[in-house]
């Protein structure tokens, strides 16, 4: 499967989540920023343990 068709999937199970639970876009959002930088935050973290050892 490529990174695209994985995607897709991802995408297309996030919205039957989203539908199902009357999510609004606006609050999808926020909840997707909000874990990007959680993502963000703990790459870093992974980068710096890296590169102390």
């Amino acid at each position: 499967m490529s990174k695209r068709e994985e995607l897709k999937k991802i995408g297309d199970e996030l919205y039957k989540v989203l539908a199902q639970n009357n999510v609004t876009f606006e609050q999808a959002k926020v909840t997707l920023d909000y874990l990007s930088i959680k993502l963000d935050c703990e790459m870093k973290r992974t980068m710096v343990s890296l590169k102390t050892l």
